[in-house]
């Protein structure tokens, strides 16, 4: 009997130690308020941005690298914040209040911010720079929100003293999707709603869903419904990436030719028709996970030029209008 006790508390435990190890500690500052949370692998993201804008710009500009470099170190050393020490992102909100957002600069100091003192919260001094409310909370990093409201409230649950997205049942759908394709780890969006765009036109419950991405390693889409709702969803999934890779198989793909809004060039739409050949869909419980495993930098590549060509032509002057053609002349009616 006393060794089943001592068994069964020993189990107990190993649940509540893996549970805890669910959620990286800088997720005890996410208030249970948050409906979006996202996870960015800021030095890797920065870099990945870097090279893409370099290969996307005019030629002229490419030879300006290094000096555009030195300009941006140079803006960083005299506005106090090293960017480049900056190794983690998690931002999270409410996608109908602005307001509420919040940046954390995971493990970053700001002691050369120059920011206009605004009080203190739990110890914590809080400062006012450009329209925006910022504070250094130990142990965290720097907190950035657009108001005072939304900074306390994450400290307050940073501090224990107010309840934290982790301990709701919103919290719970969370952990299930923070252990799908981990390695998919650049950018991690959660979003902790039912309101997800599309889901009404679905005949399930959504409880959530996720979108993740690595430039090297693929991209994935994730949504969380119960197992019987999972199982449909799975089905309408696979019906759907069927058909979009038989539609692209035989050439339908226009949507990313010179007519589409964003035209992208021929290399990048080849590499599109690819990816969607190798998208696979599968269940897993009540999650069903779209997946795409391929290397995405030619696609960000590819979009970040087209892009850039979209805004060249709308920064063009305007240009006169054309002469307007004068109207034909009806013959004179005979007499």
């Amino acid at each position: 009997m006393t060794r089943r006790i001592a068994v069964q508390s020993l189990i107990a435990a190993l649940l509540l130690v893996g549970c805890s190890d669910d959620f990286p500690d800088e997720f005890d500052a996410v208030p249970a308020s948050a409906e979006v949370v996202a996870s960015v692998d800021a030095r890797s993201a920065y870099e990945l941005l870097r090279q893409t804008a370099i290969a996307a710009a005019p030629d002229g500009v490419k030879d300006k690298a290094p000096a555009l470099d030195a300009v941006l170190s140079q803006a960083m050393d005299i506005a106090g914040l090293d960017l480049r020490k900056l190794d983690h992102l998690l931002l999270f909100g409410d996608p109908d209040a602005p307001s509420r957002g919040v940046a954390i600069a995971l493990g970053l100091a700001a002691h050369g911010l120059k920011g206009k003192p605004a009080g203190e919260h739990l110890g914590v001094p809080i400062f006012e720079l450009v329209g925006f409310t910022y504070a250094v909370v130990p142990g965290l990093g720097v907190v950035l929100a657009p108001g005072k409201p939304a900074l306390t409230e994450c400290i307050d649950a940073w501090k224990g003293k107010a309840k934290r997205l982790v301990d709701t049942e919103r919290g719970k759908v969370l952990a299930r999707l923070l252990g799908v394709e981990r390695d998919l780890d650049l950018v991690r969006i959660y979003a902790l709603t039912d309101k997800l765009p599309g889901s009404g036109m679905l005949p399930m419950k959504i409880q959530g869903g996720a979108l993740l991405f690595h430039a090297e390693r693929g991209a994935a889409g994730v949504l969380v419904s119960d197992e019987k709702g999972a199982k449909e969803l799975a089905v309408w999934a696979r019906r759907g990436i069927s058909s979009l890779q038989m539609l692209t198989a035989f050439g339908a793909s226009d949507v990313l030719g010179p007519k589409s809004p964003i035209p992208v060039d021929k290399d990048t739409e080849q590499h599109v028709l690819k990816l969607i050949s190798r998208v696979e869909t599968r269940q897993d419980r009540e999650k069903v996970v779209v997946l795409c495993r391929a290397e995405m930098k030619q696609l960000v590549a590819g979009a970040a030029r087209a892009g850039l060509e979209q805004l060249q032509v709308e920064m063009q002057p305007d240009r006169p209008p054309p002469p307007i053609a004068p109207m034909p002349q009806s013959a004179p009616s005979s007499p």
